[in-house]
């Protein structure tokens, strides 16, 4: 999960925003994350943070995820 939050994070603030003739950095949002979804459970115990983490869990085949 760190490596997937990691370029999330990398992604989104290569972008910049323009608003009333300024220019804005986008930046992720620190409390936002993805997240596993289990038979009968929207919400799983797996979660990808949109931001560089430790994280050390890892997906794995048949895994289902979703994001906010």
């Amino acid at each position: 999960m760190s490596e997937i939050g990691s370029a999330i994070q990398e992604v989104m603030e290569s972008y910049e925003v323009e608003i009333k003739g300024k220019t804005y950095p986008v930046k992720a949002v620190r409390n936002i994350s993805g997240h596993d979804i289990l038979r009968y459970h929207i919400h799983g115990g797996k979660q990808v943070p949109f931001i560089k983490n430790s994280n050390q869990d890892k997906m794995e085949e048949g895994e289902i995820f979703a994001s906010k």
